[in-house]
């Protein structure tokens, strides 16, 4: 019979785990979150993590699918990050002899992939060149337009954007080395800019350099000084969008949202216009490459970066 333990003790020693595993912090962040979540909804029904064990307790996690369906309104992205928490939390229990079986996977195959056919994606807003270069002008605080025009340039994740010190930063080159820890699945760690976005970001550093405390090395720091968080970053992208009425956080309707994962899409979507080719698009959004040939056979430096700035157009920032 396996060793029972508190679930609060099962939460504690699987977080270990994934550190152990070498996750990114992100990824921990979001099994944290959705198992957290999941124990929630077991003690509301009177189960706790050990009791769903063996097919005999499908019903258990059919019903937390549901639940997350109709209770939580949860997308089908979303759904897939509980179900891989769930996934990995099951195999360490079963690994460390906490459960008998994982069948976290098994009602995955079942059930998830329906969860999709029902599902209907939304197409995440993308403002024309022009728009973007008028939100931009709009935004009148320098940190916040730096944010916005960096990652619309460059189509970085929050996260690594989060991570950037100064010394990442090539200013001959223009471009930026992004954090391999940040996300562990980019194959290609470098980035670039152009002049208007060296512009604005010089301008930040001049007002950067009355905030920061001590030694930070931080890029982007918040008003106390100090490396800002992902939160701080989304923050100060949708309190803006909200003033210029780009940003609805009430509604469910993307079409009404804009935050910072909109100007990965507005960089991906500004490359293609223009003709980059796909595999230069690839490795600058720091896409995991799919064959093993990708990780032998790409384009120098020097010829993503031409790519880049004949690519990416001008936003007329000042």
């Amino acid at each position: 019979m396996a060793r029972m333990i508190s679930d609060e003790q099962i939460i504690s020693e699987f977080l270990k785990h994934c550190e152990l595993r070498d996750m990114t912090q992100k990824t921990i962040e979001n099994y944290r979150s959705a198992v957290l979540i999941f124990k929630d909804f077991l003690h509301k029904h009177k189960y706790t993590i050990q009791m769903v064990d063996g097919m005999a307790n499908k019903g258990i996690i059919e019903d937390f699918l549901q639940y997350l369906r109709n209770d939580r309104k949860v997308s089908y992205a979303r759904v897939k990050i509980y179900f891989s928490a769930l996934s990995a939390l099951y195999g360490f229990l079963h690994y460390n002899g906490y459960v008998k079986n994982n069948i976290i996977l098994t009602v995955r195959q079942m059930y998830v992939r329906s969860f999709k056919n029902g599902y209907k994606p939304q197409q995440r807003r993308i403002l024309e060149l022009d728009e973007l270069g008028g939100f931009l002008n709009a935004i009148i605080d320098i940190r916040t337009k730096a944010i916005v025009l960096l990652l619309a340039k460059t189509g970085l994740r929050r996260g690594e954007l989060v991570m950037v010190d100064l010394d990442d930063i090539n200013w001959t080159e223009r471009s930026i080395t992004v954090k391999s820890n940040t996300f562990h699945k980019r194959t290609f760690l470098k980035t670039f800019f152009d002049e208007e976005t060296e512009h604005i970001l010089k301008q930040w550093l001049n007002r950067r350099k009355t905030l920061v405390k001590g030694n930070e090395t931080a890029l982007f720091v918040s008003d106390f000084g100090q490396r800002m968080k992902r939160s701080g970053i989304y923050n100060n992208v949708t309190r803006w969008a909200t003033k210029l009425g780009q940003h609805d956080s009430a509604s469910k309707d993307y079409q009404k949202k804009f935050s910072v994962h909109n100007l990965r899409h507005e960089f991906t979507s500004l490359l293609q216009q223009h003709g980059m080719p796909r595999k230069h698009l690839q490795m600058l959004r720091g896409d995991s490459s799919q064959e093993v040939v990708d990780l032998y056979s790409h384009p120098s430096d020097e010829e993503l970066r031409r790519s880049y700035l004949a690519c990416m157009p001008k936003f007329n920032v000042y």
